[in-house]
């Protein structure tokens, strides 16, 4: 009768009463419990249950529209995508020019990289792990996501990254 269900919903995942809760916890990070006297102790604001309803209301409101303005961004961003793809097409494919087999126009032929070595804690060189590529737009190599491995330096030299290098994973 005095608390409206759906605004405690609510009211639980604001940065406040997390904190709040947070203080409440002891223990390693396994098993984190929740004092139960002082867990009721916490202090919610608590207005009239029609504003309760009314607060419900809009959160829920704002969210359908947040949740529509995130659809719409994507439906934008695969437009976009397809758009650029048509750009690219036209700009480069229909323009009639030279036709050429890439591997007449390739500085040297393709290769396979490293298979997957020994993984080491620290003494070892950086190697990219296949998700360092990948197809978003931007195209760029993540050389964040490598593995340290044990690999002799004759072999992992062939394997350097060069500037200007092109790399496609299948």
């Amino acid at each position: 009768s005095k608390l409206f269900p759906k605004f405690l919903a609510h009211y639980v995942t604001t940065p406040s009463f997390i904190e709040d809760a947070d203080r409440t916890s002891s223990g390693t990070t396994k098993r984190i419990r929740a004092e139960e006297t002082a867990f009721l102790n916490i202090k919610i604001p608590l207005p009239p249950l029609d504003e309760q309803r009314r607060i419900v209301e809009r959160v829920e409101a704002l969210a359908a529209r947040i949740a529509k303005a995130q659809f719409m961004r994507e439906e934008a961003n695969r437009e976009a995508d397809i758009l650029l793809s048509r750009a690219t097409t036209y700009a480069i494919d229909e323009q009639g020019w030279e036709i050429q087999r890439l591997e007449n126009v390739l500085k040297e032929s393709p290769r396979n990289g490293l298979a997957p070595q020994s993984k080491v804690g620290s003494n070892g060189k950086k190697m990219l792990r296949i998700n360092a590529v990948s197809s978003s737009p931007d195209r760029f190599v993540d050389l964040s996501a490598f593995n340290i491995v044990d690999v002799p330096e004759e072999t992992a030299t062939p394997f350097y990254m060069q500037n200007n290098e092109v790399f496609v994973v299948r």
